[in-house]
């Protein structure tokens, strides 16, 4: 039985979005928007993964479940393949540059600059730039300096005399500009400080004699050990801010140079104490300071830089309807970023507002740092409504953002809980509780993606907003759970709400093996699982044995997939695109009586067994043929089939059905005649498919 190492997996997505930015069909900008993703991608892998990986290679050798590899073989593999993915970074972002030059945009060195702007750049230099610089060496006197993580540095290899030394020029992005731009009105020229500062580095290191000059970038652990603290006086919110500072001189997992020269980057290796596998040459710029400047450029001169714009759908009938009036007649399906959150927005606003409510409950991982839902929940505990909100702190990389959000909510009244021991509270439910004549209502509101208004333009997720009785009680139930700490509790199965650690991974293994059951009685058994990543064992196992027993299997993985399709019928398709494919489905064909659920869980066992996750089971007919619609337009991608078209539909709902229009007039500002000709034909194919499934 074949598995794919996680690590491994992971550096191939990254080469998929990568491969975005080598599309004709991605505009200008947009390619530049994959080559940054990929490149702060592979930061933050090294920041979490390899760092926790070698910090565990220090302590034991141990092996992966999956493909038996030892960590000390997966940091020499994880090496092997990022060397491969710099290569190709490094002529993706050639052949971008490239292109700009079309668009009038250009990245120029200082020695390529006219006389009127050196005049004008080394005035620049002088008078902002030179007066901020803190130049160091390097020897018995002067230590290695603490660099930050992912700061650029202007790195020397000096020599006096007989001796040599470094000399160490960091740029502070907080006083000094990381690129600048020359006075122009009809192009962008971008000159990057660093190699402002390396024109200048024998009048800045007088006495030496300069042998060799690159940028460097070090990069640094950043996976905290989240264990809670002796001192019983502190809050798990002051453990946070404590790590938070010790996250900022963790050690350093991976070096970066621009230019491969080999005493310096050996004398750098000595100094920092790094293994050579995981020191890199890179040629293109350590920073995307400049990606800043060429959108605002394209924004003013270039729209066809850009995907066409797009205006999401309000599902609500007009814009003041209110939505617990709506609720109390049908249920409420966004898919988010085609449809708007705002009929959620909406329901929080009223809720805090409406006398009839007495309390709001939710679970919060991931916010906007000026969040609608957090002004809403501080209005209602103002009202003197019951809010209860359980606040995970250990989001990666949002600590700081959450603990500014728990604190707000605490100084107002709300009573707030900091995730749950042992556990990351990665869940997205709400419960609205009204009590109006002694008869109690609940809304509730279940989704696969964070209560984040800015991702939620950026990220496909569904929100499901219901009054569904049965599903209310489960997630009452679900929240008693929460603010009692009570693990043990999960154990307990619910009616339309399934709960990692215990219950979810329970009820997908259980419907896999029912699925096969059914396939063996009737035929036509089919599984469709759509998520980011997978890396559960248990669960590939089942697949593994649905497919043996002839079940159809397919499976839509954005990111990390550990399960080898071969020797299997089981089909893998990874959907990149113009946004992040976010939404967690799981289907499974029963009978004809299709059973789907949605969940903040992916099938990694980090969700199955070590975060609280939830997942409803979808009871509303009218969504349930919506999520299959979406999941059969899915399968069918072949990159313009799914990738290109969905960019450009819109939602159109009757009473009774649900039609997608295309359209055509969005493609033609920013594709070649040749191209939207092949598109027309694409989107009349798929207009012709659904119209036929429709009849």
């Amino acid at each position: 039985m074949a598995f794919i190492n996680r690590e491994l997996s992971w550096i191939q997505f990254n080469e998929r979005v990568l491969h975005q930015a080598t599309l004709s069909t991605t505009p200008f900008f947009e390619k530049g928007r994959f080559l940054h993703i990929a490149s702060n991608n592979l930061d933050e892998f090294y920041m979490v993964r390899v760092g926790s990986l070698q910090e565990l290679s220090a302590l034991v050798e141990s092996n992966d479940n999956k493909t038996n590899l030892t960590i000390t073989q997966q940091l020499k593999l994880i090496s092997k393949q990022v060397q491969h993915f710099i290569d190709h970074q490094t002529q993706v972002y050639e052949a971008w540059m490239k292109e700009a030059q079309s668009y009038h945009i250009h990245v120029k060195k200082v020695s390529d600059l006219k006389s009127n702007d050196q005049a004008y750049i080394q005035t620049m230099f002088k008078s902002h730039i030179e007066p901020l610089l803190s130049p160091m060496i390097v020897d018995q006197s002067h230590p290695f300096p603490f660099l930050q993580n992912k700061q650029v540095v202007v790195v020397a290899y000096l020599k006096k005399g007989k001796k040599k030394t470094l000399g160490l020029i960091p740029i502070d992005p907080n006083i000094i500009p990381l690129v600048l731009s020359l006075p122009s009105t009809s192009s962008l020229q971008c000159i990057m400080v660093s190699d402002l500062i390396q024109a200048h580095i024998q009048k800045i290191f007088k006495g030496y004699e300069v042998e060799a000059i690159t940028n460097m970038k070090l990069i640094r652990n950043a996976d905290l050990d989240y264990e809670g603290s002796d001192d019983e006086e502190l809050t798990f919110k002051d453990v946070m801010k404590k790590l938070l500072k010790k996250r900022q001189r963790l050690a350093i997992v991976r070096a970066e140079f621009n230019h491969h020269h080999p005493e310096l980057i050996k004398e750098v290796i000595k100094r920092v104490s790094i293994k050579t596998q995981h020191v890199f040459v890179n040629p293109i710029p350590l920073h995307w300071a400049h990606f800043k400047l060429i959108e605002q450029f394209c924004l003013k001169r270039h729209p066809n830089a850009f995907f066409p714009s797009i205006s999401p759908r309000n599902p609500l009938h007009h814009n003041q309807e209110s939505m617990m009036e709506l609720l109390k007649k049908q249920d409420v399906f966004l898919h988010v970023p085609y449809d708007r959150l705002d009929p959620l927005i909406q329901l929080l606003k009223e809720a805090a507002i409406n006398p009839k409510v007495v309390s709001i409950k939710m679970t919060l991982y991931r916010l906007s740092s000026q969040s609608s839902i957090i002004e809403s929940l501080v209005q209602a505990a103002q009202s003197g409504k019951e809010v209860v909100v359980i606040i995970e702190l250990k989001a990666r990389f949002d600590e700081q953002h959450n603990i500014d959000h728990a604190t707000t909510l605490e100084e107002t009244g709300c009573q707030v809980i900091y995730g749950f021991e042992g556990y990351k509270v990665h869940s997205k439910c709400c419960l609205i509780t009204e009590v109006d004549k002694g008869k109690v209502l609940t809304y509730t509101h279940t989704s696969t993606g964070n209560y984040n208004e800015n991702t939620a333009k950026l990220y496909t997720d569904y929100h499901v907003l219901s009054t569904n009785p049965q599903l209310g009680e489960d997630v009452r139930t679900f929240f008693t759970w929460l603010q009692l700490g009570d693990i043990e509790a999960f154990k307990q199965p619910l009616n339309l709400l399934s709960t990692s650690p215990f219950t979810f991974k329970q009820s997908i293994l259980h419907h896999i093996h029912q699925e096969i059951a059914t396939h063996l009685q009737e035929g036509e058994g089919h599984i469709i699982f759509k998520m980011n990543s997978m890396t559960d064992k248990d669960i590939m196992e089942a697949l593994i044995l649905a497919d043996q027993h002839g079940v159809r299997v397919d499976l839509i993985i954005r990111g990390i997939n550990c399960l080898s399709v071969e020797g299997t019928h089981i089909k893998v398709r990874s959907i990149l695109g113009r946004y992040l494919e976010h939404s967690r489905v799981y289907y499974f064909k029963h009978h004809g009586k299709a059973t789907v659920l949605i969940s903040s869980a992916d099938l990694m066992t980090r969700n199955t067994m070590k975060r609280i996750e939830s997942a409803i089971t979808i009871h509303d007919e009218v969504i349930l043929q919506k999520i299959l619609r979406s999941l059969n337009l899915q399968l069918r991608d072949d990159i313009a089939y799914y990738e290109q078209v969905n960019q450009h539909y819109h939602y159109h709902e009757g009473q009774d059905s649900q039609m997608m229009h295309f359209s055509l007039s969005e493609l033609s500002s920013s594709q070649t005649p040749k191209h939207q000709g092949f598109l027309k034909q694409v989107l009349n194919k798929v207009i012709h498919n659904l119209k036929s499934q429709s009849n």
